[in-house]
């Protein structure tokens, strides 16, 4: 619902795009589709990426019940391996979909400087385990019954999402001076 910010987050520019733009598009030279799951905002969402090629909006129903209904809801919609990547975090690395790409695991994190980051690759049967969660679980207690693979890279993108306007300044005064 982005109440920190009181507005949608997704929505806030940069350099002329969404902050859910610059997300998907660090993510779809790795994936066949995309599929965002909105549920406050998922009107001013669905416009927003409108005309984006392999690109699917879902509803998530259930949003008021927090992140990891929204989880769900996606990996309800998925059939093979997944990244498991917050609309708020538009700026990961290529190097780190591919680093995560080459691991072995069926559940892998990005780390960097041993700080686990987003995004979480998941294997298509793990997937089917974590829809298998109570509503009220979350990624974390899923995450804590399964093996993971932890991924170093070198990319400081991976910590950093915007539940504030002061996130969201510092975010891209950050990126804008890489």
């Amino acid at each position: 619902k982005s109440t920190r910010t009181g507005q949608n987050k997704l929505g806030l520019s940069f350099h002329g795009q969404s902050i859910l733009r610059h997300t998907i598009l660090s993510v779809a030279p790795f994936v066949h589709s995309v599929i965002v799951v909105a549920g406050h905002y998922y009107e001013d969402i669905k416009k927003d990426v409108e005309g984006m090629l392999h690109v699917h909006v879902v509803y998530n129903e259930m949003y008021e019940s927090g992140m990891f209904s929204s989880v769900q809801k996606g990996l309800q919609c998925s059939s093979g391996d997944v990244f498991i990547l917050p609309g708020d975090c538009p700026f990961v690395l290529s190097s780190t979909f591919t680093s995560l790409l080459n691991g072995t695991a069926p559940l892998r994190v990005p780390s960097y400087l041993n700080r686990f980051g987003h995004p979480l690759f998941m294997t298509a049967n793990l997937a089917k385990l974590c829809l298998q969660e109570p509503p009220t679980s979350n990624l974390r207690c899923f995450r804590q019954k399964h093996p993971i693979e932890v991924v170093e890279v070198m990319d400081e993108a991976i910590l950093h999402d915007m539940d504030t306007l002061e996130d969201y300044e510092t975010l891209t005064k950050w990126k804008g001076v890489l």
